[in-house]
């Protein structure tokens, strides 16, 4: 009787596989965490500085920072939570992240008038 090898894989190599699959994900999940967290940052951002121009054409009519409306992707974002403290002659914007984005390293970014950002880490600009 002719013995025909098995056809399939071994358990062995099953096993180097799911390491290998294992290795590679535990290395690209941090990295395409960091990318999102980036991504979502750099959202805000664009946000504050939209939002720093509504400011501004605000106060060429009125002569005051003081009831200017929102800007339209305010309502857009969802990791970071838009805000503006403003008086007649001065303003900040503040983007405060939330849910996943809160243990960031950067943490709440602010936008003033005089185009003064913090935190002033250049990673996070």
């Amino acid at each position: 009787m002719a013995h025909h090898p098995s056809r399939g894989f071994s358990l062995l190599e099953l096993m180097i596989t799911c390491a290998v699959i294992a290795i590679l994900a535990s290395i690209a999940l941090p990295s395409y965490r960091r990318h999102i967290i980036k991504t979502h940052r750099m959202r805000a951002e664009v946000c504050m500085t939209d939002q720093a121009n509504v400011l501004e054409r605000h106060y060429t009519r009125a002569l005051s920072y003081l009831a200017a409306p929102a800007a339209a992707c305010a309502s857009e974002l969802d990791s970071y939570r838009l805000q503006v403290q403003a008086t007649p002659g001065d303003y900040t914007v503040i983007a405060e992240p939330i849910s996943s984005q809160a243990d960031e390293a950067c943490g709440r970014l602010t936008l003033d008038q005089a185009g003064r950002t913090t935190p002033a880490r250049r990673e996070c600009w």
